[in-house]
C-alpha cells in the first residue's frame, strides 16, 4: 500500500477480516520451519510487487493515453478509515472509481464470490467519493488454470445503488468497531 500517509486503519485491513470471517477465503497457516517461512515470505513479497507493478503500469498507460481524464487522488480518510483508490475516471464530470487488481486465482465472472473482497473495496471507495459508478480491472495471472495457463485480463463496469453502498459501509464500520480500530 504505497502512498499511505495516515495512521487511520485502512479499509483493506477491515475487509480482509470480514472475508476471513465469512469464508470468502482463508488465511494460510504460517510455515513451521525457517526455510519454508523464508520461501513463503519471498512469494508473498513477489506477488505484492507484481501487483503493484501492474497497478502502476496501468496508471501510467492511462495517464499517457487519456491525459487528465484519469486521476490518482492518493489516500482519502473517510469516517475514520483510510482509503486509497487506484484511479478515478472523471469523464463527463462524473466520477467512476477504477480499481486495479492482479491475482493468482483462476479467472472468474464479475459476480463470483472470489471477487467479493474487491467489490467491497470498490463500494467503500464509491461511498467515500460520493459516486455510484465503478470499474474493476483484474489480471488473472494463471488464466483459468485449465485450458489457458497464461494471463487473462477482465474489466467490469458496475453501477451501485445508494442502498448497496450504505449497507457495505455499515458492515465495514461495524467490523472496524469490533476490531477495536
Amino acid at each position: 500500500m504505497q502512498g499511505r500517509t495516515s495512521t487511520y486503519p485502512h479499509v483493506s485491513t477491515i475487509i480482509h477480516q470480514i472475508c476471513l470471517d465469512r469464508g470468502y477465503y482463508q488465511d494460510y497457516a504460517e510455515p513451521v520451519d525457517e526455510q519454508a517461512k523464508l520461501i513463503a515470505s519471498q512469494v508473498k513479497q513477489t506477488r505484492m510487487q507484481l501487483g503493484s507493478a501492474w497497478e502502476w503500469a496501468i496508471k501510467d498507460r492511462y495517464r499517457h493515453h487519456y491525459g487528465d481524464r484519469f486521476v490518482d487522488i492518493g489516500e482519502v480518510v473517510y469516517d475514520g478509515i483510510a482509503l486509497t483508490t487506484d484511479l478515478v475516471d472523471t469523464i463527463n464530470l462524473l466520477l467512476r472509481i477504477n480499481e486495479i487488481k492482479c491475482t493468482w486465482m483462476s479467472v472468474c465472472e464479475g459476480d463470483n464470490d472470489k471477487l467479493v473482497p474487491y467489490w467491497m473495496q470498490v463500494m467503500a471507495y464509491c461511498k467515500a467519493l460520493e459516486t455510484l459508478l465503478s470499474c474493476l480491472r483484474v489480471v488473472f495471472v494463471n488464466g483459468d488454470n485449465r485450458t489457458i495457463r497464461g494471463p487473462i485480463y477482465r474489466a467490469w463496469e458496475r453501477d451501485f445503488s445508494p442502498r448497496e453502498l450504505a449497507e457495505n459501509w455499515a458492515l465495514i464500520k461495524s467490523y472496524q468497531r469490533s476490531m477495536g480500530l
